[in-house]
Order: structure tokens, then sequence, then C-alpha cells
């Protein structure tokens, strides 16, 4: 029991190094967005630290280390503004911090004020300090072990906000699959508020047994080693997701324009014999101004003849005649030979999953299904 014990640990020490040795990498990433990176390194390491301060304690090896006491929660109340502003950067690169941003580190340095007799003791001190601690510090570090669940679920609330809006600002200005890649991000928020469930089960069940230790604190450790591999495997695997922009800024909503109704069903008829003749949602990257441009209108007038008449923004606007196209080529004997990836790429998707989720959205089936129906 103690060996697998000690194995438990072991992988739990090794994860939190892992996670110390991936954020010295994204500090140092020369290459895309350089301020969210170091955001997001330190977000990475404040997760590491917070972890393998949790495997001294586990392991009574944090007396040899008495200066380390203590230190795990000021660190910890860093991990949520700094994954705010890894969302902030990686959406904006040249997002302003605002002077009263700074009120993002007061509750690290609260803690480190109402701790301040425990912190500036030498280590002698320290260990003997730890073996009597008063009542009424015991009371007050059990009111901070809590005050991070409402820090961090704030924080990602917020980041997931900050998500959503961009994405759906972006989708009334542009037609590139990329925008999907946001969507690791919400894994990544999900993985870890998985992390947080567990640890308040676990916090309850210790409240209500009095119980000193719980397989689900240790279950809430192997929820952060997850979240640690899974951002390692990005920013190896797809290092476009992890250490550049999600997309440049796009300024604003389109503004209703003072075209009449007349002009506007005019309009309407000629965006849709261009799109249906030169085909322009091939170009996976074409634009709303692009197209506005090619048609002789302005931002404005597309986006609102799109917007109040067809009743969707540019993305699911393009995105219907990319899948109709792939229809086409899914029933035409001339295809036979392409996949369903080539057909992808053919109607201007660059990854599968996002031509099969948009695919599903407009016809109610997926790609193989659709070809499967064609058959019968």
């Amino acid at each position: 029991m103690q060996s697998s014990s000690n194995f438990v640990l072991l992988y739990f020490g090794f994860s939190a190094l892992l996670g110390i040795y991936i954020s010295l990498l994204t500090a140092f990433q020369k290459k895309g967005n350089r301020k969210a990176n170091i955001f997001l390194s330190g977000f990475i390491f404040s997760l590491s630290y917070f972890l393998i301060i949790k495997v001294l304690a586990q392991s009574k090896v944090i007396i040899n280390f008495p200066h380390l006491m203590g230190t795990a929660l000021p660190v910890w109340f860093l991990s949520g503004p700094l994954f705010y502003f890894y969302i902030r950067f990686l959406i904006d690169p040249n997002y302003k911090i605002k002077f009263w941003e700074s009120l993002h580190i007061v509750p690290s340095l609260s803690y480190v004020f109402a701790f301040r007799n425990f912190f500036f003791r030498t280590a002698e001190s320290k260990l003997a300090y730890f073996k009597n601690i008063p009542a009424y510090l015991i009371d007050l570090n059990r009111v901070f072990n809590y005050l991070p669940f409402v820090s961090i679920i704030l924080y990602f609330v917020l980041c997931l906000f900050l998500l959503e809006k961009h994405q759906s600002l972006f989708k009334s200005f542009s037609s590139d699959t990329e925008i999907e890649n946001t969507n690791w991000l919400k894994s990544l928020i999900l993985v870890f508020s998985l992390y947080f469930f567990f640890d308040i089960i676990g916090s309850i069940f210790l409240i209500i047994s009095n119980a000193q230790s719980s397989y689900l604190h240790l279950f809430t450790f192997f929820m952060m080693t997850v979240f640690i591999h899974l951002v390692s495997y990005s920013s190896f695997k797809h290092p476009e997701r992890i250490f550049f922009s999600i997309k440049t800024k796009v300024n604003g909503k389109y503004k209703t324009s003072n075209m009449t109704n007349k002009e506007i069903s005019i309009n309407l008829e000629n965006l849709k014999i261009f799109i249906e003749k030169e085909k322009p949602y091939l170009n996976s990257k074409i634009s709303l101004p692009e197209l506005a441009d090619k048609i002789g209108l302005t931002t404005h007038q597309l986006s609102q003849i799109i917007n109040q008449e067809v009743k969707l923004n540019f993305y699911d606007f393009i995105n219907s005649y990319r899948i109709k196209e792939a229809q086409k080529m899914i029933g035409n004997p001339n295809f036979n030979s392409f996949s369903i990836y080539g057909i992808a790429l053919e109607v201007g998707f660059n990854n599968k999953s996002t031509f099969n989720k948009n695919f599903k959205k407009f016809t109610n089936l997926t790609p193989s299904e659709y070809k499967k129906s064609l058959n019968k």
C-alpha cells in the first residue's frame, strides 16, 4: 500500500516538473504572441508549483524546505488572473493592461500580508512555528483555502465569456473555419473545472468525516496532472493553438445603412447570383470586406443584407454554401475517389471536424450518413 502511494506521489511530482519545464519553454518561445505566451507560462507554472508543494507536503519532504511552507496558495491565487490575461492577449495581441487591473494580484498579496508573521521567519523558527500554529491562523487559513475556488471559477467564467464574445464577433466578419480552434481552450477550462468539482466534494467529505486524508483529494491532484499533460501535448501537437493569436481583433458590428427596401432586394439578388456563379466560398479565407469589395458594396451594407435578410452571420452564410457544394460533390460520381476530408478541403474547410459539425448543422446528417442515403 505504501509503495502504491509512493508511486502516485512520484507520478504527481513528475507531472509537476513537466509542467515547470513546459512553462519555461513557453516563456522563452520567440515565435507567435509573446505577451500571451508569458501569461500562459505563468499560469502553467502556478499550477505546477502548487502541485509540487502539495506533493512535498504529502510526502513530508517539505520539512527539509521550510521556506516553501505556505507558498502554494499565494501562487495559486495568481493562476486565475494569469489565465485571464492569456486569453486577453491571445484574442488581442495589442491589448493594453489598465492600471486598475493591478487589483488582480490583491488576493495573493493579502494572503502574504495575513501570514506575514510566518513568512518572514527564519527556517528554524518556521519549523517550530508550524508545529504550534495559533488557532486564529488555522481558522484564517481555512478561509483562504476556499477563496481560490471562488476566484478561479469567476475567472474561468469570464474567460468563457471573452471567447464566446470573440467568436460571435469574428463570425460576423470572417468565414475562416480556424476560429473553431478556440474550442480547445474551452476543453481546457472543462478539464480544470473537474478539478474543482472533485476538490470541493473532497473538502466536504473531510469536514463531515473529520478524516485526515481522502482519495478524492488525490483524484483532484490527478485532474490537475491531466490538465498539465493536455497543455503539454497541445504545445507540441498544435503549437499554433498555444503560441499564436486566435485571430487579429475585429472592430465593431455593422451599422445599419441607408439602403431602401428596393436597394436591399436588388443587392441581395446580386449577392446570390455572384455567390452561385463565382463560388467565393471555396476560398477558406474569404472575409466580409473582401466579398463586399467584389460585389461593389460597403462592409456595412453587405453585413446588413446577410444579417437582416438571410438571418445568418457571415460565417454561417458562407458555410451554408460550402455544405451545399459538398452535397453536390458527394452525389457526383466524378468525386467518388475523394475522401470526406478531401471534399472538405475542396469546399473551403480547413479540418474535418469543423466540416462534419457544419454538415450536421445544415443537413441534420453526417457526411457519411448523407452519402449512404444517396445509395438507397
